[in-house]
């Protein structure tokens, strides 16, 4: 078995260059391959987009006693021509300058390492345990990461294979940093880009949202925990760990009370990845090819179940009312309701697409797409409820979840399919789910909200706006965005169009002018379009936008109580919350 080491330096950080060299020693050759393919991961898990980490290595060399004739033979892979030797070293420089969850970032005042970003492997030894030396920059006097240092306070780091080295962020500097213990697990926190925040309180919450979520599947996988965050003027963001987490947070947010109970919740949605994607998981999610797409239709598991669960985290710390939880779930609803891409693209497609749309956003992607995290989320909402129906409120959708980690994970060791989270979903609902699979998965029919709300107790309210609306977005005067089957649409407004004129007065307000026109008027539009002064004429139809909310019915029979509780994870002892 070969022996790899890695090394790692930041000699001038304000470069935004890491210097990077692998050693491989002790290995085999075929004898039609007296060569060893170093090869640079293309996407790491958790971010289901091609990021080409390649673009970044700049000086690639080879040597062992001496120089050895290298040469990069596609987009990954550099080729290194072993000859007779028994030891080699490759070295490169990695360009980081994008703080990111999913990439590096390197200046004078701290360094970001993602592992599939940064180091290359050898695809015949990822398995092959290797070791990290890194020589931190001057007076930088702190490293953060899930893996375990060779010694005590070592910056020598153990890597057992490649894909755990992959999984492990670290970061570099003087960092501000803390441990707490939470479920008897020893949990590292480190933050930066916060000069004030008030640590007593974030460990309060951050225990109870680890003591929450742990309660949904009774055992923690861990033996200690570490999250890096990382504040800045703007930028949000989590990437999921084996052991780990990255989040990117604004300062300005965090220092409010709703903008500090959403970092809350990344939190909460990033811990609920330990158990739900890092070993529960759709089974194209590892083993991992880093060098292509690994393609699955289960986005809407992995990430929608948890930003469904990550309210349902907070709601059941209490660290949100049922006020709150509600809002959090009509907010949902109402953002997919009034895309127009909800009735384009299906779950399982925008699943499916993640690696060619969900990443890449533009300005048609409101009427062809559908967020799988958002819609995701709503359709375990649903799932939950067909359950707890199905079951007369034995069950809901967290004993799906224990029982699919017990037996895919614990058990199995293994992925899953659609089929086999179908089957475990039908066995709590006590009815085929084929149906439910076919509308709301594999197509886009309108979902029937009112049916699920109402034997909780919960009236389903539609209020549509009677105003005209041009279905546009303006940015300083110029359309960046044109809804599907709105006024503009049908009259031809494009985006980059820029407005100079409506009925032929310039500096209009478009909001107030709004408010006083009526469904049908015909408006002369005039718009510069690629140097072009152009006039359109729209004809204002009605609003497209629906707002939708529930209200509590003032009478609960005993079996909508029941329901309503178990929808709530709230035992029948409590008192419902106002």
């Amino acid at each position: 078995m070969p022996q790899i080491s890695y090394y790692l330096a930041m000699p001038e950080p304000h470069t935004h260059y890491f210097k990077v060299k692998m050693r491989v020693e002790d290995f085999m050759l075929l004898p039609d391959k007296p060569y060893l393919d170093f090869k640079m991961a293309v996407w790491t898990p958790g971010s289901y987009l091609v990021r080409e980490y390649a673009r970044h290595v700049e000086g690639f060399v080879a040597q062992s006693t001496e120089a050895l004739p290298c040469a990069k033979i596609d987009k990954n892979t550099w080729r290194v021509w072993v000859n007779e030797a028994t030891k080699v070293e490759v070295s490169y420089w990695v360009y980081a300058f994008e703080l990111t969850v999913r990439t590096n970032f390197l200046d004078a005042t701290h360094g970001f390492v993602n592992g599939a970003a940064t180091f290359m492997y050898l695809p015949d030894y990822q398995h092959v345990s290797a070791t990290l030396l890194i020589e931190p920059y001057r007076d930088w006097q702190k490293i953060t990461t899930s893996l375990k240092p060779l010694a005590h306070n070592s910056w020598e780091l153990y890597v057992p294979n490649f894909d755990i080295l992959v999984d492990s962020p670290i970061e570099l500097g003087n960092q501000t940093t803390f441990s707490f213990e939470a479920a008897k697990i020893p949990h590292h926190f480190a933050v930066v880009g916060l000069p004030d925040f008030d640590q007593a309180q974030l460990v309060i919450d951050l225990q109870k949202i680890i003591l929450s979520a742990k309660a949904f599947f009774g055992s923690h996988p861990c033996q200690d925990y570490t999250f890096i965050a990382h504040f800045a003027q703007q930028g949000y963001g989590g990437l999921e760990h084996l052991d780990s987490t990255v989040l990117l947070y604004s300062r300005q947010d965090y220092r409010t009370k709703e903008g500090y109970t959403q970092f809350l919740s990344l939190c909460a949605h990033e811990y609920f990845h330990l158990w739900n994607v890092k070993r529960l998981r759709p089974a194209p999610l590892g083993p991992f090819d880093y060098g292509q797409e690994n393609f699955t239709t289960l986005l809407w598991q992995a990430e929608g179940f948890t930003s469904y669960y990550e309210k349902l985290i907070l709601l059941r710390a209490k660290l949100i009312s049922n006020k709150d939880y509600l809002k959090e779930i009509l907010k949902r609803i109402n953002a997919i309701e009034n895309q127009p891409g909800n009735h384009i693209q299906s779950l399982a497609e925008s699943s499916l697409d993640a690696w060619i749309k969900a990443y890449r956003p533009y300005e048609n992607s409101v009427n062809s797409t559908i967020s799988y995290y958002t819609k995701g989320a709503v359709v375990a909402m649903l799932l939950d409820i067909e359950i707890i129906l199905g079951s007369q409120g034995k069950y809901n959708l967290d004993g799906v979840m224990m029982e699919m980690y017990q037996v895919f994970y614990l058990e199995l060791n293994r992925g899953f399919s659609e089929s086999e989270i179908k089957a475990v979903l039908e066995k709590y609902a006590q009815k085929d789910l084929s149906e439910f699979f076919q509308k709301y998965i594999h197509g886009t029919q309108v979902i029937d909200y009112q049916a699920y709300f109402a034997p909780l107790g919960l009236e389903w309210i539609v209020e549509r706006k009677d105003k005209p609306d041009l279905g546009i977005t303006l940015n300083q005067q110029k359309i960046t965005q044109v809804k599907r089957n709105s006024s503009g649409y049908y009259a031809g407004l494009n985006v980059n169009d820029e407005l100079i004129a409506i009925a032929g007065k310039t500096e209009e307000d478009l909001t107030k002018w709004l408010a006083t026109q009526k469904i049908g008027d015909k408006i002369l539009f005039t718009v510069r379009r690629d140097g072009f002064i152009l006039p359109i004429q729209v004809e204002l139809q009605a609003s497209q936008e629906v707002k939708y909310t529930l209200k509590k019915k003032s009478e609960l029979s005993k079996t909508e109580k029941l329901y309503l509780r178990k929808w709530l994870r709230k035992t029948a002892n409590r008192e419902d919350e106002k």
